[in-house]
């Protein structure tokens, strides 16, 4: 596209790497095309040799595909692409998938072409172009940071994610985690900073010479208005048992770091809950596994619960619209359920963390695996119940999803500021 005076129009460059990143970026997209961006003005990049962000895989890039976005993953073509994207979808074993994806990139993938060409993209990219990826220093990251600044590019760093809690209740728990992040602040490497709420603006503050650079603006993946697209894109499987449809969120609990172990999730009870939903008569189970995977221990006790584990190409999304209730223990994705105003029950007391919850007035969360059960038995009954003080539950939304600003779309305030680097 070219701009009124001739010369080529700036560009939005999007670089992702891997599937989580989907969830993030996908909607700060989809929040310029509502502005009316042109859809040849924005690219989304794949610069990691990564099958899960593979446009044909996934709703939300067909989603944008379909809107005229460019969407690139160099190192996937023809047949190769296919089998790949078959691989991803078959009916086959997880573990069959996983090993045969392996395979055929450790045989057939030039793992430097993703790169080359994210660099080549910046390279000839128009001058006022932006810079745009995640709370990442990568190699990679970096890499590409510098080769947009030398093109006079802003670089801009969007949230990741956010946390339900505020670190490891044990002091040493905490110092273990920590160690394990070697990176360097943000704004040492980006122009812009945007951050979803003022605890993470806080954390960051002591880095930054120029408050001006940071910037909190919420949640562009709970934005109630992407949830609701969102839903259209995947509607809630079908079920007729007339049961309490419960969904567990599997979150990995425990690491290592140089030979020192901290568990923040007490497993035996996390799989208590489980036992419990698995041979209720009146509740109907499915098991969403985490993206990162789990522990070795967690592995081994899933095994009595295979039969209820979700499909992997079935997205949280879709098993959150699909459930009436949902439960686990202090994963951001619950968020989903908060902001539809559905039913969630965090077992904070199978959890070593300092639950973020409670400074908005949450008291709700069972204290007891006893508490759980009665929890569960009540909605059994009455379904729909609320289980969250409703002011408590708006002040939380507030805080997190619109960034202590309510009012206002959380995807448009992102589009306006990106407008604002590039025009």
């Amino acid at each position: 596209m070219l701009a009124a005076d001739g010369a080529q129009a700036s560009q939005f460059l999007f670089f992702a790497r891997h599937y989580n990143d989907i969830d993030h970026v996908v909607p700060v997209i989809w929040g310029l095309l509502r502005k009316g961006v042109e859809p040849s003005r924005i690219r989304y990049i794949a610069y990691e040799a990564d099958p899960s962000i593979e446009p044909r895989r996934d709703k939300r890039l067909q989603f944008l595909a379909r809107q005229g976005v460019v969407l690139e993953a160099p190192y996937l073509y023809g047949g190769f692409r296919s089998v790949l994207h078959w691989l991803s979808a078959a009916p086959l074993g997880k573990l069959v998938r996983r090993k045969a994806r392996k395979f055929l990139y450790r045989k057939l993938v030039d793992r430097t072409a993703p790169m080359e060409h994210a660099v080549q993209v910046i390279s000839r990219a128009p001058e006022g172009s932006v810079f745009i990826t995640d709370h990442n220093q990568s190699s990679n990251a970096l890499a590409l940071i510098e080769e947009a600044k030398k093109k006079g590019f802003p670089t801009v760093s969007l949230p990741h994610g956010f946390q339900f809690h505020y670190g490891h209740a044990d002091p040493e728990g905490q110092e273990i985690i920590l160690s394990s992040v070697t990176a360097r602040p943000l704004v040492s490497c980006f122009d812009h900073v945007v951050v979803n709420d003022e605890w993470q603006r806080e954390l960051a503050d002591a880095d930054v010479d120029n408050p001006g650079r940071l910037h909190v603006f919420g949640l562009p993946r709970f934005d109630p208005e992407w949830v609701r697209e969102l839903c259209n894109m995947y509607p809630a499987p079908a079920s007729k048992t007339g049961r309490l449809k419960v969904l567990v969120i599997l979150e990995k609990g425990d690491m290592s770091v140089n030979g020192r172990f901290v568990e923040w999730i007490n497993a035996e009870e996390q799989f208590r809950a489980i036992d419990f939903l698995a041979k209720h008569p009146c509740v109907e189970l499915k098991i969403k596994g985490n993206a990162r995977g789990v522990s070795h221990r967690q592995s081994k006790m899933l095994r009595a619960y295979k039969r209820y584990l979700a499909e992997d190409a079935i997205p949280t999304n879709q098993l959150i619209s699909w459930a009436d209730l949902s439960v686990g223990c202090c994963s951001s994705v619950f968020m989903d359920a908060f902001v539809r105003n559905k039913p969630v029950i965090l077992l904070e007391y199978a959890t070593s963390v300092k639950m973020a919850l409670r400074g908005f007035g949450f008291d709700a969360n069972p204290g007891s695996y006893e508490d759980f059960t009665v929890m569960v038995n009540k909605l059994v009954e009455r379904r729909a119940e609320n289980l969250y003080d409703e002011k408590s539950l708006q002040q939380m939304i507030k805080y997190y999803v619109y960034g202590g600003s309510s009012g206002r779309s959380v995807v448009d305030t992102y589009a306006d500021f990106l407008q604002s680097l590039i025009n």
